[in-house]
Parts: structure tokens; C-alpha cells; sequence
């Protein structure tokens, strides 16, 4: 099952996510959403299940949806580990081989190639809520893209909902989206790092463009994104940020 949530976006914004996921995956794709009627024709078009769900808590701003969102993806997922799930952000991301192709017994997270210290977004983050976790030098594992079996995953999400605060704002990625990742960060290297493999091959992060850590090719003929093996990177993450893939984006519509 392929998981998304939506809440704001326009259908033409959900586009390049729901048109490349049909393309690599024939089961289950499912959107979590607080307001369902405007996405009906792109739900018929790619055979996506809308599900609805109170993502946005009284008073609290939408930004509590990167806490509340956590909630409701683990209540979808179901309660044994025969199948793989996979949660990926819906505004930024695109996929281009089966995402689920590479998940075996542990959850699956993608690294950005850089740590903590050398990142002030987050270091600032990881000092005020996990001073004392020794994860400062790590590599920052991006939250856009999770994946594992489905109970694996669903005991991450609610460990993710319970230990999230709740932070009134009223950005559109203010102070609980950099909670919400760090704690990401967190639970994988301490609370479930036997649980987690942590990979570079999984998903490409377009801001490691930025440092050159992470082995990345555009293929002008193809339209892909490939890795230093020649293969498609199974999901491109923040693919807003990179104007090379806009003949990707093109050919999925």
C-alpha cells in the first residue's frame, strides 16, 4: 500500500504523485484527507481510495497536521507484517520503480547525506528535543518517505503521534513539521534502530544535490533519475527544487 496525505493541495498539485504511483504500483493507494470532494475525479482517474479524517485539530493551525497525520496513517495500517506500506509526501515527490520493492523486514528511510551539525534547519531542532540522543553527528534521515511492513510501520507512526507536541501556528511548515522530522530521526537511530535500515539507493532527496554525497545522474533520453548503479532511484523527493525533472514531471501527466 502506498500512503499519502493531502490537505490544501489541488488536484493539480497531486497530479505527478498519483499519476507516477498507479504507474509503478497496481494495489492500494490510499489519500488521507480533511476534504475529499475536490479530489474525486483525480481519485476515479488513478483508482485511489480517499480516505477522511480529521487532520487539522480545533485551534491548533495546520500545522499540527505534520502530528496528526502520524495518528491516522496508524490506524490505517494494518496489524500484521505480511504486507509493506509505504508513506510518502504527496506535494513534492514522485515515483519512478515500485517503492515497495526494496522492503524486507525493517522500515526503510532514505538519508539526505548530511549530519545534523552540518544542517542548522535541523540541528536546532535535535538540541531542543533530543539533546541528550547523541545524534548530532548522524546523517538526516528526511521524513518525506517512510516504509516497512505495515505493523512495523504502524508502531513507528503512533510512537511518532505520542511523543510529538503540539505547537500552535499558523505557517504552513513552521515549528511541528522540523519536530516531526527530528523525531523521525530519533525513534530510527534509538528507540527502533534494530528495526531500521537506513539506505541511500531508497530515495533521492534533491536537496543532496547540493553537497554531491549521494550519486545522482539525469537522463536526458530516459527522463529518469539514476543512481550511481544505473538504476532509477525508486522515489525522487522534492522534485520542485530540481528543473531538470520537469520533462518527467510532463511525460507522467
Amino acid at each position: 500500500m502506498i500512503v499519502g496525505i493531502a490537505a490544501g493541495l489541488s488536484p493539480e498539485q497531486l497530479t505527478p504523485w498519483a499519476a507516477s504511483a498507479r504507474k509503478v504500483w497496481p494495489g492500494r493507494i490510499v489519500i488521507l484527507t480533511d476534504d475529499a470532494d475536490p479530489l474525486d475525479p483525480l481519485a476515479a482517474e488513478y483508482d485511489l481510495e480517499l480516505r477522511m479524517v480529521p487532520l487539522r485539530e480545533k485551534g491548533m493551525g495546520v500545522c499540527d497536521i505534520a502530528r496528526t497525520r502520524w495518528l491516522h496513517i496508524g490506524e490505517l495500517l494494518g496489524s500484521t507484517n505480511k504486507d509493506p506500506a509505504c508513506v510518502v509526501d504527496t506535494r513534492d515527490a514522485v515515483f519512478q520503480t515500485n517503492p515497495l520493492a526494496m522492503v524486507r523486514r525493517r522500515i526503510l528511510l532514505g538519508s539526505e547525506g548530511k549530519t545534523h551539525l552540518e544542517n542548522p534547519w535541523t540541528a536546532y531542532w535535535v538540541n531542543q528535543l533530543a539533546p541528550n540522543d547523541g545524534i548530532e553527528d548522524a546523517e538526516v534521515l528526511n521524513a518525506g518517505a517512510i516504509a516497512g511492513p505495515e505493523f512495523l510501520l504502524r508502531c513507528f507512526a503512533f510512537a511518532l503521534f505520542h511523543r510529538l507536541p503540539k505547537i500552535k501556528c499558523s505557517c504552513t511548515f513552521g515549528a511541528t513539521h522540523m519536530t516531526d522530522q527530528t523525531l523521525v530521526n530519533v525513534l530510527a537511530r534509538n528507540g527502533f534502530a534494530s528495526n531500521v535500515d537506513i539506505r541511500k539507493d531508497w530515495v533521492f532527496h534533491v536537496r543532496a544535490m547540493d553537497h554531491g554525497r549521494i550519486g545522482a545522474t539525469w537522463h536526458d533520453d530516459l527522463h529518469v533519475l539514476l543512481r550511481d548503479d544505473g538504476h532509477p532511484f525508486p522515489i525522487v523527493h522534492q522534485y520542485d527544487l530540481a528543473p531538470q525533472l520537469k520533462p518527467f514531471l510532463e511525460a507522467i501527466r
